[in-house]
């Protein structure tokens, strides 16, 4: 936290200096009663990383793509072809705020400041990324968002999924 005028005015009568916060580095998590959503989440990352299964690992990419279609709006088309591009975009930028990934736009591109399982994705970047990837393709096709393509893009400070404009 820091202290500082915005408004550029010095001197007196400029008022009194505003409080700028920014984004903590580490979680902070309350839950009453206790629970350990993290370790469950943890334990079966690090259950599925260990194991050699292809076909586990294809279950969570199946599994993931399902969820997001469902957070989209589970296929029903809710952005028709006659919506202007801004409002595609904008029911994109919905959706992820929703989900807690803090969406900016970039040019023709979207990039996400959060990543809801930075966690899990600094214990096991390759499946929780990948899972995360999935899940975000299938929030676009739940959105029926065909302007947009889900894409690995890691970057720190940044969540591993990017958004591409497909009409460049």
């Amino acid at each position: 936290m820091e202290y500082r005028r915005v408004s550029g005015r010095t001197g007196p009568g400029a008022g009194r200096p505003a409080k700028l916060y920014r984004r903590a580095a580490t979680e902070v998590a309350v839950s009453l009663p206790p629970r350990s959503y993290d370790l469950g989440g943890t334990l079966l990352a690090d259950a599925l990383a260990a194991t050699p299964s292809k076909a586990a690992r294809e279950a969570l990419a199946r599994t993931a793509k399902e969820r997001g279609r469902a957070l989209g709006g589970g296929g029903a088309v809710l952005l028709p072809g006659k919506a202007s591009r801004k409002a595609r975009r904008d029911a994109v930028l919905a959706a992820l705020t929703a989900q807690g990934y803090e969406p900016v736009v970039q040019r023709d591109a979207i990039r996400l400041r959060n990543c809801p399982f930075h966690a899990l994705a600094e214990r096991q970047r390759t499946l929780v990324c990948g899972m995360n990837l999935s899940l975000l393709e299938g929030l676009l096709e739940g959105l029926a968002a065909a302007d947009y393509e889900a894409r690995l893009a890691p970057e720190p400070g940044w969540c591993c999924v990017a958004f591409r404009s497909r009409s460049r």
